[in-house]
């Protein structure tokens, strides 16, 4: 069984044109080796279908990425995982960019 042991929200990332990126950080302790899941938060404004007097709403929601960046990246040593996500990230979105 694995152990949330740390959630982290990442510093915004500024984006041209667009909102800043946000992440969330988890890490996750078994069995001495520690393991991340990298989620993204979104923002959608919606309206609800049975009433206009409601107006619209924004919601924000955490979603994981399937193609996340953080699958396969395990180590003994929690602070140096996180340091090697937080640069796997900087690449990844470098490339896009």
């Amino acid at each position: 069984m694995r152990k949330l042991v740390e959630t982290i929200e990442l510093d915004e990332i500024a984006v041209v044109d667009a909102p800043p990126l946000r992440f969330r950080l988890e890490i996750f302790e078994q069995a001495g080796r520690f393991s991340a899941r990298l989620l993204r938060w979104e923002v959608m404004r919606l309206r609800p279908s049975f009433s206009d007097a409601l107006g619209e709403a924004d919601y924000s929601i955490l979603v994981e990425d399937d193609s996340s960046i953080v699958d396969d990246l395990t180590d003994t040593d929690q602070a140096r995982l996180v340091k090697a996500v937080v640069r796997h990230l900087a690449e990844r979105l470098s490339a896009v960019r």
